[in-house]
């Protein structure tokens, strides 16, 4: 069962970290374009 847990919060992590990257690169392409 513990396992299960560990696993599932480590899932969420991994797609937090995802997501996360991935705003991260948008609010990038956002910034360079306004710098044009």
């Amino acid at each position: 069962m513990w396992s299960d847990l560990c696993s599932f919060f480590f899932e969420q992590k991994e797609l937090m970290k995802i997501l996360l990257l991935e705003k991260i690169g948008r609010i990038g392409e956002n910034f360079e374009e306004k710098r044009r």
